[in-house]
C-alpha cells in the first residue's frame, strides 16, 4: 500500500471567514454634563485591517463630537493607525472609518470609543439608547456575530441619566504658547491655536479633547474631583520648549488655570517671506496670524519636514543657537484656524544662516525697510543674509 501524500497550501489570512463579535459594553450612566465614554468591544480583532461603524443615538439627550471619537484599544499595536469621522447632531449619526497598514492581534480589546455628553436639561432616569446599526471587518471579509441592525439587538447599548450632585464644576485652563522673550510666562502674541490638547481621566481611561482657540487658550469644564493626565500634539512648525504632558490632580469644584505647554521658536523650514511683508502688517494683525497659522499647519503635512530641528551646519537649534535667538521675534504669535490655501503663505525660502551673524535685524526694521523699497527681491535678499532654511 502506497502512504497518503498530504499537500500543505499557504492560505491568506483575509481569504478566510474569520468570525468576530462586536457590540457596545453594557449600560452605562452620566449626569447632565458629564463624559460618558461608551466603547464598541470586539471579542478578537486578529486580522483586523480595516472596520466600519455606524451608531444612531438620541441628539435630545446625548451630544457628540468629531474630538470625542478615538480608537480603541484594539489599535495599540498598530503605528499608523488612521481614523475618520463624521457625526450628524441634528440626526444623531456617527459612522467612522478606521484603518492600519498591519492587522490588529488584540482580543477582549474595543475597536472605537464613542464619548458622549449629556445633555443640559436631560432629565435624571431617563435611558438613551445607542443603535449599532453596522460594523464592517476588512470589507466584509470577516464576518461578525451577531450582526447589528437597526433597533434594538443585543449589540446595542445604552446611557442613564444618573441624578445630579454638585461635584460636577472643576475647570482646567492652560496655554500652548511660543515663548519669543524666554522668560517661560504667556505674554500678548504668543499664544498657537489649533493644537490639540487631550485631557485622560487616569482612573477610567476615558478623554476628552479640545483644540486651543486664537490666542492659544484651551479650557476642559465640567469636570468631577479625580486624577488627570494632559497630553499635548505637538505643533511641528515649532522647537519643543518642554514637556508634552502633565500629571495633575483636581478637587472638587476646583478651577486649575496655568496648565500651559511651553514651545520655542518656528523651525526654519517653516517661515515665509511673506512673514516680513507689508501685506501681513503690523505684528498680530489678522493677515499675520493666518501666514503663521498657515507655517503650522504645512509642517503638519509635510512629514519631510517635520524633523528639521537643525540648522545646515548641524547644530541643535536651542534657545542659545544665534539661528534661533533670529527667529524668536517669528515664533511669538497667535493664529486662529484657517483652512491651508494656495499663494505665497506655503513658500519656503532657500538661503544660509552665517552661524556668527548676529540677530540685529529686528521685524520692525525689516518692515521699515520693505515699506521703504516696496521690492519683494529686496526682501529674499534680506533674508538671505538672517536666515537658514533647507
Amino acid at each position: 500500500m502506497k502512504p497518503t501524500r498530504k499537500r500543505f497550501a499557504l492560505e491568506q489570512l483575509e481569504s478566510r471567514q474569520l468570525l468576530a463579535a462586536v457590540g457596545f459594553s453594557g449600560n452605562l450612566s452620566g449626569q447632565v454634563g458629564a463624559l460618558v465614554a461608551a466603547p464598541v468591544s470586539i471579542d478578537s480583532a486578529l486580522g483586523v485591517r480595516a472596520a466600519t461603524i455606524r451608531i444612531h443615538y438620541d441628539p435630545t439627550v446625548l451630544t457628540l463630537s468629531q474630538e470625542n471619537v478615538t480608537a480603541g484599544s484594539a489599535w495599540s499595536s498598530a503605528t499608523d493607525t488612521q481614523i475618520t469621522t463624521n457625526v450628524n447632531q441634528t440626526t444623531g449619526v456617527a459612522v467612522v472609518f478606521l484603518n492600519a497598514s498591519t492587522a490588529l492581534t488584540a482580543s477582549n480589546a474595543s475597536l472605537v470609543q464613542f464619548g458622549f455628553v449629556v445633555r443640559s436639561g436631560a432629565s435624571a432616569g431617563i435611558v438613551s439608547k445607542i443603535d449599532l446599526t453596522e460594523v464592517r471587518l476588512n470589507e466584509g471579509a470577516i464576518a461578525v456575530t451577531p450582526l447589528p441592525i437597526a433597533g434594538i439587538d443585543s449589540t446595542d447599548g445604552s446611557i442613564t441619566v444618573s441624578s445630579p450632585t454638585t461635584d460636577l464644576a472643576a475647570q482646567i485652563t492652560g496655554f500652548v504658547y511660543a515663548d519669543s522673550n524666554q522668560d517661560s510666562l504667556v505674554s500678548s502674541f504668543e499664544g498657537i491655536s489649533g493644537c490639540q490638547v487631550t485631557l485622560v481621566d487616569v482612573s477610567t481611561g476615558n478623554k476628552l479633547v479640545t483644540t486651543t482657540a486664537a490666542d492659544g487658550s484651551y479650557q476642559f469644564a465640567n469636570l468631577a474631583a479625580g486624577n488627570f493626565r494632559i497630553e499635548q500634539a505637538h505643533p511641528n512648525a515649532f522647537v519643543d520648549g518642554g514637556q508634552n504632558q502633565l500629571v495633575i490632580s483636581v478637587t472638587s469644584n476646583q478651577i486649575l488655570t496655568n496648565q500651559n505647554f511651553r514651545e520655542i521658536a518656528i523651525k526654519p523650514a517653516f517661515i515665509s517671506n511673506r512673514l516680513l511683508t507689508t501685506l501681513v502688517m503690523p505684528v498680530g494683525s489678522t493677515n499675520w496670524q493666518n501666514s503663521i497659522a498657515q507655517s503650522s499647519q504645512t509642517a503638519d503635512s509635510t512629514p519631510a519636514l517635520n524633523s528639521l530641528s537643525t540648522d545646515p551646519s548641524g547644530a541643535q537649534l536651542s534657545p542659545n543657537n544665534p539661528a534661533v535667538n533670529q527667529l524668536q521675534s517669528l515664533s511669538s504669535l497667535s493664529a486662529p484656524a484657517v483652512s491651508q490655501g494656495e499663494g505665497e503663505g506655503n513658500q519656503r525660502v532657500e538661503s544660509k544662516i552665517p552661524a556668527a551673524q548676529p540677530a540685529s535685524l529686528s521685524v520692525p526694521q525689516l518692515t521699515k525697510r520693505t515699506k521703504a523699497k516696496g521690492n519683494a527681491e529686496l526682501i529674499d535678499n534680506v533674508i538671505s543674509t538672517t536666515s537658514s532654511f533647507e
